[in-house]
């Protein structure tokens, strides 16, 4: 359920026309025809259960239609909408254009090819700017803004005769400059002078080695030719399901060939209606079926493009095989070899295993999942607006909120409040946070007052203050470095306007430097029992290097005392941290563990905007996702055999420490989200709050939000199961309310979930966690 909106291509194409960062573009698309084809692709994606996706690529860029770009994206995703169905959106660019444009797509566009070549001299020779200046700094000034705004871009890069041996260097970049961690490599095609077939294993030896660079680098690095994890042909869109959609309205088979009087489809003006030959699609699928003689002896028969896009499988027959035929048939040699080969990646990274860690079991959880994961590309789960951009603005938001909440059932809720103040910012961190500089007291009372306004705006919706709380967490930055006097008046406000009873737990997040006996005695006052303390690692040479000024051992007597004055005690740990060492972070994790600390927060360092720079200055050469992967699984390891059991994919407790906020959807409550950036969700509806001088903006009786959407109809149907992957654990009559039970054999397979086969119940291993994000994704895709 693909639209692809394009602009005509020539072909042949020429050097210009592959490589130039800026050249003239067609004029702006016919709007009713590329509509009624968003129509109608709509409609075959509700029948399908399939979300819409709108790719928006071409031969020049199509940014350059910046209002036509716009209403595109606006119209088809109300079209999705008026469906019911998820909305996707792709755009191919060459990153040429102004910020305020570059932040539109990140706000409004789900994943951004960015196309870069390599390092400037690089960038600037193959993709200059019309009139020859230098493109290079507009694509890192580009690149830079997705970074900090948290949005998804892949970067792809042409290889040339001229850069084939700079592909190692050129995955460096891309990533140390650009950020980027999903690349994509293609050798240059239709271009004179291009690739001979003679020179395959020539550019195969500089692509194996761009790829050892990017695992070292944690980055996933393609090239779509050959994929031997799918079945899967040349290009055609007749193959893909996909609808490309010419500016003049036509549809075409081939990528390459958009313009008119294409064969594949077109607009019926008289009854509005997009229409597609279906006739010639099938003739066009059994041609393609046809499988060349050249071919059917080929190990990679069913896992290759051939010579695509340089000869056409529909009008070429049986082409005297080229260069992409050879290179991808010596790359996929290459890469079953390493599979089958004696190479062990995790060799070096448990060289300093503790004798209590399985290096065994290690290995086996790593063969399993790699049987159909790519250990690499392991990522987080995003919440449902920053996977599909906001629906409504900050003020529409609200009044969503504001009118349907009076009607919501009267079920408990959970409450968190994000006070995002520190006393210093630390280098390594990722998170939002404001350091309170000499005007902190200032800062300070104006916080006060905008989440107090913020707590009455909330607490005067009819039957929302009746609701009972059942927990109150306080997150940051560091909540309790609050002056104690605000802190009072905040807490005091909460309990008034809320209803808030004996029972609820109450949970505060903080640093050990804090803790001390006074300031343990003023938490317990207030009526907190839950401490969750951002230890990170109690390897002194690491805690140096990061910037935390207590020695571990410090910071492990503050702990203690924390448990003595009674507090149930969770800490964070990172994983990944500069000089970390598998022996050092088992280390820390047994020390934490025999002083009786209740949970573990099990963390990766996430490389963002906020400390790119910083990690950059501290660069570590043994970093990478791989040895981020060994370093999780022996910390799961050593708190599973210490009883601890997951009650969320990444956090491990004994019975003591519940875990609320973290909990709130498996118990089916809603969350009240207080404060600067705070998420919070009723019923189907989720919101999420500005940055802190936006938010200090607030009063009127109105909450200030930054914007707020609905779930999908698809979203809804999978929440209990997706509540129960993100608490640790799935359940056969869950995946069977989705018609998802064919899930638990691959899950089983990868060492992704554990318990007897004829179970009701499974619990997510290691692998599971380290993939929940693919495993949700795979709950969505058998759901649809």
């Amino acid at each position: 359920a693909v639209l692809a909106a394009a602009r005509p291509v020539a072909a042949p194409f020429n050097q210009a026309a592959v490589l130039a960062a800026a050249r003239p573009v067609a004029a702006p698309f016919n709007q009713a025809a590329v509509l009624a084809a968003a129509r109608l692709v709509a409609r075959c994606a509700a029948a399908k259960r399939k979300p819409f996706h709108l790719t928006l690529h071409g031969g020049g860029e199509p940014a350059r239609h910046w209002d036509a770009l716009v209403r595109l994206v606006e119209a088809t995703k109300r079209i999705a909408r008026q469906a019911e169905v998820g909305w996707f959106g792709y755009i191919a660019t060459n990153g040429v254009m102004s910020e305020e444009r570059v932040r539109w797509l990140a706000r409004n566009v789900d994943l951004i090819g960015i196309s870069c070549d390599g390092p400037p001299d690089i960038q600037d020779r193959q993709r200059p700017l019309a009139g020859g200046g230098a493109s290079s700094i507009f694509v890192e000034r580009t690149a830079r803004i997705l970074a900090e705004m948290d949005a998804r871009f892949a970067v792809r890069a042409t290889i040339t005769p001229a850069t084939v041996e700079r592909q190692a260097e050129i995955v460096a970049y891309l990533n140390q400059c650009l950020g980027a961690t999903q690349l994509r490599f293609e050798p240059v095609y239709r271009v004179e002078p291009g690739f001979a077939p003679d020179q395959a294993e020539w550019f195969l030896d500089h692509f194996l080695a761009a790829q050892r660079e990017a695992r070292k680098r944690g980055c996933d690095l393609q090239l779509s030719g050959t994929r031997l994890d799918e079945v899967h042909g040349p290009y055609c869109n007749v193959l893909r399901d996909v609808l490309q959609v010419a500016a003049d309205g036509t549809a075409a088979e081939c990528f390459l060939e958009s313009g008119a009087g294409a064969g594949i489809g077109g607009w019926d003006q008289a009854s509005g209606e997009y229409r597609i030959d279906a006739e010639k699609i099938a003739a066009q699928r059994r041609k393609l079926a046809e499988i060349p003689t050249r071919c059917r002896d080929c190990f990679n028969l069913y896992h290759c493009a051939r010579d695509c896009p340089e000869h056409c499988a529909l009008t070429g027959g049986d082409a005297t095989p080229g260069f992409r035929c050879r290179f991808e048939r010596l790359l996929g040699e290459a890469w079953i070899f390493e599979a089958a080969g004696d190479r062990d990646p995790l060799g070096p990274l448990l060289e300093d295993a503790p004798p209590s860690a399985d290096r065994t079991a290690i290995r086996e959880q790593w063969r399993a999942a790699t049987r159909r994961y790519a250990i690499e590309r392991r990522r987080m789960p995003l919440p449902v607006w920053a996977r599909r951009g906001f629906e409504h603005d900050g003020a529409e938001a609200w009044r969503h909120l504001r009118d349907e909440l009076p009607a919501a059932p009267a079920a408990p809720i959970s409450v968190y409040v994000h006070v995002p103040f520190c006393d210093r910012r630390c280098g390594f961190c990722d998170c939002y946070s404001v350091p309170l500089g000499g005007r902190s007291r200032e800062k300070e009372v104006r916080f006060e007052q905008a989440l107090a306004a913020e707590i009455d705006a909330w607490a005067s919706i009819q039957g929302l203050a009746k609701r009972r709380v059942t927990t109150v967490h306080f997150g940051g930055g560091t909540p309790n470095w609050l002056d104690a006097a605000v802190m009072e008046r905040i807490l005091a406000r909460m309990r008034e306007r809320l209803e808030i009873s004996a029972g609820a737990e109450w949970a505060i997040e903080s640093r050990t430097s804090l803790l001390t006996g006074e300031h343990l005695d003023g938490l317990l006052r207030w009526g907190f029992r839950r401490l969750h303390v951002g230890i990170q690692t109690l390897e002194d040479e690491v805690r140096k290097l990061i910037g935390r000024r207590e020695p571990g051992e410090t910071a492990a007597r503050r702990v203690a005392s924390a448990l003595a004055a009674g507090f149930t005690v969770s800490v964070d740990i990172l994983f990944g941290l500069p000089r970390q060492t598998l022996s050092g972070l088992i280390a820390t994790l047994e020390r934490l563990i025999a002083l009786g600390v209740h949970g573990f927060s099990l963390y990766s360092l996430h490389v963002s905007a906020r400390n790119r720079r910083f990690l950059e200055r501290i660069a570590d050469p043994a970093a990478g996702a791989l040895r981020d992967y060994v370093l999780f699984q022996a910390a799961s390891q050593c708190l599973a055999r210490n009883g601890y059991r997951k009650n969320h994919f990444t956090h491990f407790a004994r019975i003591e420490d519940l875990n609320l906020y973290y909990t709130h959807p498996q118990r089916e409550e809603d969350l009240l989200g207080l404060g600067p950036t705070a998420d919070g969700v009723f019923g189907v509806y989720h919101y999420r709050h500005p940055e802190l001088e936006e938010y200090l903006r607030g009063g009127n009786g109105d909450v200030v939000l930054e914007g707020g959407l609905r779930e999908s109809a698809l979203e809804r149907r999978i929440r209990p199961a997706a509540a129960q992957l993100m608490g640790g654990r799935i359940s056969a009559e869950a995946l069977q309310a989705v018609n998802a039970t064919s899930l638990l054999e691959p899950w089983r397979g990868c060492a992704l979930i554990e318990g007897e086969p004829s179970g009701t119940e499974f619990g997510l291993t290691a692998n599971g966690s380290w993939l929940v994000s693919h495993m949700l994704d795979e709950l969505s895709q058998a759901a649809k």
